[in-house]
């Protein structure tokens, strides 16, 4: 890429950008385009910048018996625009990856998923930290994790 990530030096164009900006990803081009305003106040367009890509998507338990090599994970954070709540409704009760703690995006979720989000973690042995005040985050503790 053209931008330095830790900088926003872009050495396409020699102007700077806002640092937030190269941490900016999405499934859809909707939160791209959120943004838009950013290139486009530089005299930039932002299509120019746009790297599209595939990505492998896997169930919750293979994407952890992949990343953790059989390993339970101490500590998982969901964070994929909008989908944290399918993921975790993807979680199969039977799966051996449940972390200690496990933090979501609620906030993309609509009412009546985030509900059968909470009630799945329930299920699961969760316990559900009420978030707080104008954090997008919810907070699970797993109450069966032996310390």
């Amino acid at each position: 890429p053209d931008i330095d990530p830790e900088t926003g030096f872009d050495s396409r164009s020699n102007k700077t950008l806002p640092v937030f900006i190269t941490q900016v990803s999405s499934f859809s081009m909707a939160p791209l385009n959120f943004n838009r305003r950013v290139f486009s106040k530089i005299g930039l367009r932002m299509e120019d910048y746009v790297v599209k890509s595939s990505v492998t998507i896997y169930p919750y338990s293979e994407l952890m018996e992949r990343v953790t090599h059989g390993g339970v994970p101490q500590f998982v954070l969901i964070d994929t625009e909008g989908f944290d709540c399918n993921i975790i409704l993807g979680i199969s009760l039977t799966s051996k990856y449940l972390p200690p703690y496990l933090i979501f995006e609620e906030k993309q979720c609509k009412e009546k998923e985030k509900e059968e989000t909470y009630n799945h973690l329930k299920r699961l042995g969760y316990s559900i930290v009420e978030t707080i005040a104008q954090s997008p985050n919810a907070i699970a503790f797993w109450s069966n994790h032996q310390k």
